[in-house]
C-alpha cells in the first residue's frame, strides 16, 4: 500500500485490525450491530435518518461535497 491509495471503510478497517497488535474485527459484533441496525429500520425508520445522523458531534453536519470527501 502505498501513501497515495484510499480504502474504503470496510477495507480500512480490516487493513488496520491486520496490521496492528491490538486491533481486531469480530465477526460476532458486526453481525449483531448489523441486525441491530436492520431491526431498528424495520420498526423505526425514523430513527436512522441522515437528520439525525448529522446532529452527533463526530459526523459531519453538513450534506455537501465536504461532508462526502470527510
Amino acid at each position: 500500500m502505498t501513501g497515495h491509495d484510499v480504502l474504503l471503510p470496510k477495507e480500512a478497517g480490516q487493513f488496520i485490525a491486520n496490521h496492528s497488535k491490538y486491533v481486531f474485527i469480530s465477526s460476532k459484533a458486526v453481525t449483531s450491530t448489523a441486525v441491530k441496525m436492520f431491526e431498528t429500520l424495520k420498526s423505526k425508520p425514523e430513527a436512522l435518518t441522515v437528520e439525525r445522523w448529522s446532529l452527533h458531534e463526530l459526523n459531519p453536519s453538513t450534506q455537501d461535497q465536504a461532508a462526502v470527501d470527510w
